[in-house]
């Protein structure tokens, strides 16, 4: 199955790839105690930063964020 790329621009996108992430970090790999729904970090707040989804056609793969200077 093709590997689709999804920008997160909207609010709603966004906040979807802050979910993945706590479910990869917290749940899954357990690396953090979060209680909390989502992970966000220093780098989300910057305009420049993009966040990159991708999907297999039914779920989440990976998260990749791209933060400029």
């Amino acid at each position: 199955m093709p590997i689709r790329l999804k920008i997160a621009r909207s609010t709603a996108e966004k906040a979807e790839v802050y979910r993945f992430r706590h479910r990869v970090f917290v749940e899954e790999e357990r690396r953090f105690h979060n209680p909390g729904n989502h992970i966000t970090d220093q780098y989300d707040s910057f305009g420049e930063t993009i966040n990159v989804l991708a999907f297999d056609g039914r779920h989440d793969r990976f998260d990749l964020f791209i933060a400029g200077r």
